[in-house]
């Protein structure tokens, strides 16, 4: 079988046919699949108001040095004040969806709209003068939409050219956008039956990623030497100067985790949650507490060879 689209053949197989000759069995996804992104908002932090921020965490921190909770408590009060800060002090505007085309720009969309209005006027009144107008300013998007493409495509491969982060995610998505193919999972076999909706395929794949680690056994205290030849392990602290460090050599571009706290935000104000953070992983350590948002993970499943149906090949 050839396909342009090797994602969507979904199993392979080889059943007996008639006399000598078998049967090559070939599963594909021909329903076309498209996926429709909302428009988030993204922060623009060349804006952002970084001293009152750093002045209003400051003002929290105060506050939460005089509250002796549970390290979950503690944290939450934290990310609380950081989500209000960043609320405050940091601008946001809404996204473009990735099926949007980069290089439309003001002027091409006026010639678009100036089209649009062109057709609907002439199926209105079917008039041969109109009609030509539609045609001939067709040919002149259809022209103008091919150059602003070849511009933007040869502005991104010469500003790649000095590997900055930004100028190759560009360029990727650019790439992967321009696929005609889709890498999300459609659906999971297990137990003999066919998972389609979303959470059932998560629970499916969580419990075969979950089955290929050993399980956790308690370690056995050894009784065959001399209690006074065991060294004591001093207690674990953790200092200022090296979570300070950590938040400072974040790279800022990484997407954030479950708590939706940037890496940007976390090391523009490094010297402000560094205290914080501090007294809270001791805490944790003292107590044997772990908050919540440190043990969750966004977890995606890619998709090896074989069958795309069944979760141990993810």
């Amino acid at each position: 079988m050839l396909t342009n689209i090797p994602l969507r053949v979904n199993k392979t197989t080889i059943i007996p046919g008639i006399s000598d000759h078998d049967i090559p069995l070939v599963e594909l996804s021909l329903k076309p699949h498209h996926i429709y992104q909302e428009r988030r908002r993204i922060p623009i932090y060349r804006r952002a108001n970084w001293d009152g921020l750093r002045d209003h965490l400051k003002t929290s921190n105060e506050q939460l040095q005089t509250i002796h909770d549970s390290p979950e408590e503690m944290w939450n009060n934290l990310k609380q004040s950081i989500n209000e800060a960043s609320t405050k002090f940091i601008p946001t505007k809404l996204a473009k969806r990735k099926d949007s085309l980069p290089w439309i720009n003001p002027y091409l969309d006026s010639l678009i709209v100036k089209r649009n209005n062109l057709r609907k006027r002439s199926k209105r009144y079917g008039k041969m003068k109109t009609e030509m107008r539609y045609k001939e300013h067709k040919r002149i998007v259809q022209r103008e939409m091919r150059k602003q493409h070849r511009s933007y495509i040869q502005t991104m491969l010469t500003e790649s050219e000095d590997s900055s982060a930004t100028t190759n995610k560009k360029f990727w998505t650019y790439v992967k956008h321009r696929r005609g193919d889709s890498s999300e999972i459609t659906a999971i076999k297990t137990d003999h039956r066919l998972l389609t909706d979303k959470k059932s395929m998560a629970n499916a794949l969580n419990h075969q990623f979950h089955s290929v680690f050993s399980p956790a056994e308690p370690a056995q205290p050894t009784t065959d030497r001399d209690q006074n030849d065991i060294t004591v392990m001093n207690d674990i602290f953790v200092h200022k100067d090296g979570v300070l460090k950590l938040l400072k050599d974040l790279k800022p571009n990484k997407a954030s985790g479950p708590d939706n706290i940037s890496a940007r935000l976390l090391k523009e104000t490094a010297d402000i949650i560094a205290d914080p953070l501090c007294y809270i992983y001791n805490q944790s350590l003292s107590k044997s507490e772990v908050p919540s948002d440190w043990r969750h993970a966004n977890v995606t499943p890619i998709f090896k060879k074989g069958d795309k149906s069944k979760p141990e090949n993810y």
